[in-house]
């Protein structure tokens, strides 16, 4: 998988503006948040944030961190994803017990999720979010 085709997939499950009060993120543009925007240098308006700035978010925030491209491909893509929802640190530790647990691509991608829908679960905003998590989780699995 390239990262185009990882980013494509992302931009549809992350949709353009949102300003979810119940979402701690805050106001989103593309799924990036305003604090990573402003930390990276962006000052302007979120719904006005250009789709190849968050690309290049996405690219070295993310892609490049987690080294996508040196996994099997079968786990590229839900990794990503877990970084960019989750953070980097809990999409490390999802894949190295994943792989650790067993090695084999396919049964390492079921691992993986069933520890990121675990996370999930554990979230006090859940109750809201929740549908759309396991929307997210079953999809990629559906890959």
């Amino acid at each position: 998988m390239t990262f185009d085709e990882a980013f494509q997939i992302l931009i549809q499950f992350e949709g353009t503006f949102v300003d979810n009060p119940a979402d701690p993120g805050g106001a989103t543009m593309y799924g990036i948040t305003q604090r990573t925007a402003r930390a990276l240098g962006f000052m302007g308006d979120m719904k006005d944030l250009p789709v190849n700035t968050a690309k290049n978010i996405y690219k070295t925030g993310y892609w490049d961190p987690m080294k996508i491209e040196t996994l099997p491909v079968e786990l590229q893509y839900a990794a990503f994803d877990a970084a960019v929802n989750n953070g980097i640190t809990h999409a490390n530790q999802w894949l190295l017990a994943a792989l650790q647990d067993d090695p084999a691509p396919e049964k390492a991608l079921r691992r993986f999720m069933s520890l990121r829908l675990k996370f999930f679960t554990s979230l006090n905003t859940w109750p809201t979010f929740g549908k759309g998590w396991s929307r997210r989780v079953a999809a990629i699995l559906l890959m």
